[in-house]
């Protein structure tokens, strides 16, 4: 069963991914990029799942939604993760100084 609106989301995770491409880091791309994929990948799954299984219509506009969200929470709990390896390695430093 095809979802509908699909394709507008793999456009949308293109770019979210192309915003980010001029970092030096190849590591941090690809990570990103595997997590945008995967993410993607997961909420088209679940939502194909709940229009067959619960046979419940999904419109395009939820799904999109839906990532948006999943986008913006993936961003919120890595900014999170990066602060707090922040405040763990200027802990570090300051007890090796003393």
């Amino acid at each position: 069963m095809e979802i509908e609106g699909r394709e507008k989301i793999w456009e949308m995770a293109e770019k979210l991914n192309e915003l980010h491409m001029k970092e030096k880091n190849n590591n941090q791309a690809t990570e990103r990029y595997k997590l945008i994929v995967s993410e993607t990948t997961w909420i088209l799954w679940k939502c194909r799942n709940e229009s067959v299984i619960c046979q419940n219509e999904i419109q395009p506009s939820q799904i999109k939604s839906r990532w948006v969200a999943e986008m913006n929470n993936r961003i919120k709990i890595k900014y999170v993760k990066n602060l707090k390896k922040k405040e763990e390695d200027k802990s570090k430093s300051i007890k090796s100084f003393k």
